[in-house]
């Protein structure tokens, strides 16, 4: 046997190996998996999505139609509502920040001018 094929012979043989040993692997994990799913329907653990979502909420119970109306009522087009909220943080210095809810006297920056004292 010549040189030239031996070393194809060991390439085949290494190209199978690479080949091979992933999908051995994968099909280990495949029944590992489908084991620890048995394990866990004997146990009574609830694996199905429809198992675990809680029922739907009657009618007469459901309270979004109200949250629905109560937003409804503060129309964007009111002057003031959404353009003159105050700063949730603002930046004082590298890794410093200034908390807007927390301070005393509310001050935002709009237009050039401090607003919300």
């Amino acid at each position: 046997m010549n040189r030239r094929r031996k070393i194809l012979i060991v390439l085949g043989v290494a190209l199978a190996a690479a080949v091979l040993i992933p999908v051995i692997h994968h099909y280990q994990l495949r029944a590992a998996t489908e084991a620890y799913i048995a394990e866990l329907k004997a146990k009574g653990e609830p694996l199905e999505l429809s198992q675990v979502l809680p029922p739907p909420v009657p009618p007469e119970q459901n309270g979004a139609n109200i949250v629905r109306e109560a937003f409804a009522l503060f129309a964007p087009e009111d002057e003031g509502f959404y353009t003159n909220l105050p700063p949730a943080m603002g930046m004082i210095a590298p890794g410093k920040a200034m908390i807007g809810w927390a301070e005393p006297d509310v001050r935002g920056y709009y237009n050039g001018y401090y607003t919300n004292t």
